[in-house]
């Protein structure tokens, strides 16, 4: 049997001290950051994988990927604004 684990738990699991919130005396990430830390991991795994495909096929074969998948678009262009 195989299990997945969801990315979230793991980007959220690794982050070893997050902030203290006095009001609730709890540490905790806000759902907002802990949501961009995704959207940043899944960019970077995007651009490491579309640069390994341009690497072995072309620059075409990887911007006919991002162009055939709009979200995948979104992903890159909505990160690379943040950054």
């Amino acid at each position: 049997m195989t299990t997945t684990v969801d990315p979230r738990i793991a980007i959220l699991s690794r982050l070893s001290d997050p902030p203290y919130n006095e009001v609730t005396e709890t540490r905790c990430v806000p759902w907002d950051e802990a949501a961009q830390l995704l959207d940043a991991y899944r960019a970077a795994e995007l651009r490491n994988f579309l640069w390994r495909l341009e690497q072995s096929s072309g620059d075409a074969v990887a911007a006919k990927l991002v162009e055939d998948n709009p979200d995948l678009a979104e992903l890159l262009n909505a990160t690379e604004t943040e950054a």
